[in-house]
């Protein structure tokens, strides 16, 4: 239960600065779906966020564009199961530019 919270609370914190990159919300947001089960885990999202789903977690909790947040999650899924390297480039050096969610989202 700590360990949703303290997920969410980076997520909180990367959706306040994605405006500069949105890896680290992606990366953020892929752990949470992890940690909780799954996007459609109800009774999971109901007991941490009493909310049904990951896309109401996105509007409700986030009050972000559930659209979007299911971009970057796609995207850092893809990511993390086909260029792993890249991950850790930009964990070693966040200051390297990673291309455009966007550009991610169409190769899928």
């Amino acid at each position: 239960m700590n360990k949703i919270k303290e997920i969410h609370s980076d997520v909180l914190l990367s959706l306040n600065k994605h405006n500069n990159t949105w890896l680290p919300l992606a990366l953020k947001l892929n752990e949470l779906v992890k940690a909780v089960g799954g996007t459609n885990k109800r009774e999971y999202w109901q007991k941490h966020f009493k909310v049904d789903s990951f896309y109401q977690y996105c509007e409700i909790v986030l009050k972000a564009d559930s659209s979007t947040m299911y971009k970057y999650l796609l995207c850092a899924v893809q990511i993390e199961k086909h260029r792993p390297d890249l991950i850790e480039l930009y964990e070693s050096d966040n200051s390297i530019k990673i291309a455009g969610f966007t550009v991610f989202y169409e190769l899928i």
